[in-house]
């Protein structure tokens, strides 16, 4: 009972992390997406950092679309506290 508990709660959290939108300030999303990523290694799922930024990436809106490209022409992978800044200073324009 406890591994089909645990198996259904990690099935959520990567349906959650898929689908979750920015509807509110990009500090509130990015938060919001590390909780549910923190939750999904408390379920014994994790994610890698490179697997997080990617699931950021691919779930912001059409605003971001110069920055995402920028962001995937780089030679090296950008980290998670990087996206954040960058995310930041993009909302605060």
């Amino acid at each position: 009972m406890h591994a089909a508990q645990t198996q259904a709660r990690a099935s959520y959290l990567k349906m959650q992390l898929q689908t979750t939108k920015n509807g509110t300030s990009m500090e509130v999303y990015v938060q919001k997406m590390r909780t549910i990523a923190d939750n999904m290694a408390i379920s014994l799922t994790p994610i890698s950092d490179t697997e997080l930024v990617s699931s950021i990436l691919f779930s912001l809106d059409v605003d971001y679309d110069s920055l995402i490209t920028s962001i995937y022409a780089r030679e090296s992978e950008i980290s998670l506290e990087e996206l954040h800044n960058v995310l930041l200073n993009h909302e605060a324009r």
